[in-house]
């Protein structure tokens, strides 16, 4: 068969020759994706770290954009138009705050399309952490923001063979955690709501879903016993390796840098009015969850709509005597901003002549 290329022939295929580059960056775009999920200060970081060292997994940390420019894609139109396609990945890579998380990455737009196998924001996405995944020296590509935890369901639309792991820590430690935090809440009984969203609408996610797709593994199993949950998250990611050499170096390079006592802060650290404000809230779950609870009395007791109000006045009162608060308020301002702007510029500009604004939005949502 070779004998009768001709020299046009034998020009066309080379030219369409996948780069060595391309095809590894295919390979990760196409791999199951897994997104580390929970609430702040539950130990995603910690756990994220862990992974790192021992698979090659690029995890990257968008601060929930992807999830907020969904509702902005009806004002983008079809994305089978290029001019609208362009836009999207133009808008998504002009993002301040991108520049910062994705460090180092740097996209050509033309090339960018040139390379996508599909239309979709989901493809976007994909290709877009894909070759961040390359960048990092990666073969397979993650997500890593907490808040994930509250919309797990989109990203699973977007994504449907990803598998989601979510870390779950003692709410009365992450409460500790938060306190510390300019933007978290100081009063525990809030806290408690903070972590019990998270904590709960990912548990009502992912218990839904099959095992091969949802995990929920607890930080105080991984400080006390890494090796065995290390070796719970390979058989759950489907790690095609020598998974027990890998334990082995696992065990033997990382797990003595894990402080094992690092849980159960809260018993020294809270008074016993703050472990009550917490428990009042979030006690039912803590139970659910099979944590120790100290006030079992206060199991399936709503809280008031009067005193909810009065911890909120209290919490801002602590913040403003530290002098915080005002630097949150900005930050969700900015954020906000960033997303007012992308919707204003899509409204005055016009969307494609002839085509409703939603365009096949639905398509849009497909996942390669």
């Amino acid at each position: 068969m070779e004998g009768i290329l001709t020299a046009d022939t034998s020009q066309y295929l080379k030219s369409n020759r996948l780069s060595e580059k391309e095809i590894a960056i295919r390979r990760i775009k196409n791999s199951a994706p897994i997104f580390i999920i929970g609430s702040q200060r539950s130990g995603t970081s910690f756990l994220y770290r862990l992974v790192q060292r021992h698979l090659r997994i690029g995890f990257g940390r968008d601060n929930g954009h992807f999830i907020r420019l969904i509702k902005l894609l009806p004002f983008y139109g079809d994305l089978n138009e290029l001019d609208n396609l362009r836009r999207l990945i133009q808008d998504i890579i002009e993002i301040p705050d991108f520049a910062k998380r994705f460090k180092g990455l740097h996209i050509d737009v033309d090339e960018f399309i040139e390379n996508m196998e599909e239309r979709t924001y989901a493809e976007i996405v994909r290709r877009f952490y894909a070759e961040w995944a390359y960048l990092k020296g990666a073969d397979r590509w993650g997500g890593k923001t907490p808040d994930y935890a509250i919309h797990a369901r989109e990203l699973f639309q977007l994504f449907p063979d990803a598998k989601f792991v979510h870390l779950i820590r003692d709410g009365r430690d992450v409460a500790l955690s938060l306190s510390k935090l300019e933007w978290g809440p100081k009063d525990p009984l809030l806290a408690a709501l903070h972590w019990g969203k998270r904590v709960q609408s990912a548990i009502n996610f992912g218990r839904d879903l099959g095992r091969a797709t949802y995990i929920e593994m607890f930080y105080e199993k991984w400080v006390q016993h890494p090796e065995r949950e290390f070796a719970r998250l390979l058989r759950f990611i489907d790690y095609s390796g020598d998974q027990f050499t890998l334990v082995r170096e696992f065990e033997k390079v990382t797990s003595p840098k894990v402080k094992r006592d690092n849980y159960n802060k809260w018993k020294k650290e809270m008074g016993p009015t703050q472990v009550k404000a917490f428990e009042r809230m979030g006690g039912e779950l803590l139970d659910f969850l099979g944590y120790e609870v100290t006030h079992p009395e206060l199991l399936g007791e709503n809280v008031s709509l009067r005193r909810l109000i009065w911890h909120h006045l209290q919490n801002a009162f602590r913040k403003l005597l530290r002098g915080e608060g005002i630097k949150g308020l900005i930050s969700k301002a900015r954020t906000y901003r960033e997303e007012y702007k992308l919707k204003f510029r899509r409204t005055r500009k016009t969307v494609s002549p002839g085509r409703p604004l939603s365009g096949n939005g639905d398509q849009s949502f497909a996942s390669s």
